[in-house]
C-alpha cells in the first residue's frame, strides 16, 4: 500500500488545502489513481462531512471512488504544522491519505482501523523525553514519525 514516491518527510504548507493537494499528488505518484481530479473532488468531499485531523497532530483523510485503481497509502510530514480543523484544535504535523477503490469491500475502514490502533502506539511513546534541544527533539519526532509509517506499510500489508 506504501510506495516510497508516495512518502515526504519536510513538506510546509501554509493552508489545510495545500496540504491536502500535496498528499493527493504524493498518492498520484504512486501510480494508483487513473483521475486526480475525480480523486482530489472526493477526498475534498469526505474532509467537507467532518474533519479528519484527529488529533494530537495526526490527520487521516480518505477518498474511496473509480479514479482509485489499487488500494494506497500516502504519508507527509508537514514540518511546522498546519491549520487543519483538527477535533483538538492543534496543527497537523503528520498526515496519512488513503485511497480505496469503489468496490464493495472496505479496504479503506481496515486501513484506518489499522492506522488508528498505531496512532494511540505512537502517542504512548516518549519521543521527545531524551532531547536536549529543539533540533535533536525535532530529529527524535522525524525518526519517531518515519518508523511510524514504515510500521503502517507492515502492519497493512500484512
Amino acid at each position: 500500500l506504501l510506495d516510497k514516491r508516495s512518502i515526504s518527510l519536510s513538506e510546509t504548507p501554509k493552508t489545510k488545502s495545500e496540504a491536502l493537494d500535496r498528499i493527493i499528488d504524493l498518492m498520484v505518484a504512486s501510480g494508483k489513481i487513473n483521475d486526480r481530479e475525480a480523486y482530489r473532488e472526493q477526498v475534498y468531499a469526505r474532509e467537507e462531512e467532518s474533519t479528519t485531523g484527529i488529533g494530537e497532530g495526526i490527520a487521516i483523510p480518505h477518498g474511496k471512488c473509480d479514479a482509485v485503481t489499487k488500494p494506497g497509502l500516502a504519508a507527509m510530514v508537514v514540518k511546522d504544522g498546519v491549520e487543519f480543523d483538527a477535533l483538538d484544535g492543534q496543527p497537523v504535523t503528520l498526515m496519512f491519505l488513503i485511497a480505496a477503490p469503489n468496490t464493495k469491500d472496505n479496504v479503506h475502514l481496515d486501513v484506518l482501523s489499522k492506522l488508528s490502533v498505531l496512532m494511540m502506539d505512537l502517542m504512548q511513546l516518549p519521543t521527545t523525553a531524551v532531547a536536549a534541544t529543539a533540533d535533536a527533539a525535532a530529529t527524535v519526532d522525524a525518526a519517531a514519525q518515519c518508523r511510524l509509517m514504515m510500521e503502517a506499510a507492515a502492519a497493512i500489508t500484512n
